[in-house]
């Protein structure tokens, strides 16, 4: 049994899906379980140092459709009903969000698979989140990573930022009896090994 990191690979390390396919793929897959299950969820974790990767609580679907998520969307302020909008934020695309206006409330997901790191980003995304809160939206912000994520220097940025996120071993666990697990070729079991999760 491996983690994600290892079906990220395939088929070669040097040819493999981008984390836009990964991106499409989650997304679709959370609209499809929000359709067909109301309480559908996934776990969201957090991570410190002393006890690594331990669960803080639960994302769940409830309300998202196709018309409320958009994958990598330049924000501006109108999508809020904001008069200004940070220079800071300008251009800026998070893979993907999720967003309930009637409710106030957005969830931006940034995706990381292989060759990628958060680092870049972490501090505007963080702020992004804070503005919003700001503004009275109720905002969230995940990374969806795995466990296996190559980049070990993002995992003290997670520990300091305070930042959730989602695994992508749960991901693919959840997609097991959905359509989503007949895209792939191999047996995406081997590829969800957990972490001991705390």
């Amino acid at each position: 049994m491996s983690n994600a990191t290892y079906l990220f690979e395939l088929p070669f390390r040097g040819f493999h899906n981008s984390e836009s396919w990964w991106t499409a793929f989650f997304s679709m897959l959370v609209l499809f379980l929000a359709h067909e299950d109301a309480e559908a969820s996934i776990p969201l974790y957090a991570y410190n140092a002393e006890n690594a990767i331990h669960r803080t609580g639960s994302f769940d679907f409830n309300g998202y459709t196709y018309s409320k998520t958009v994958i990598e969307g330049a924000l501006r302020g109108d999508v809020f009903a904001f008069d200004i909008w940070p220079n800071e934020f300008l251009n800026l695309k998070p893979d993907i969000t999720f967003w309930i206006p009637e409710k106030k409330k957005v969830v931006f997901v940034e995706v990381k698979t292989i060759g990628a790191s958060i680092q870049g980003n972490a501090s505007t995304y963080v702020a992004l989140r804070d503005h919003m809160r700001k503004e009275g939206w109720d905002a969230h912000l995940y990374y969806l990573l795995s466990h296996g994520h190559e980049a070990t220097n993002d995992w003290p940025v997670i520990e300091k930022s305070s930042i959730p996120f989602i695994l992508w071993e749960d991901v693919l666990k959840l997609s097991l009896n959905t359509p989503f697990s007949h895209v792939f070729d191999e047996a995406i079991e081997q590829y969800i090994t957990l972490p001991n999760a705390t």
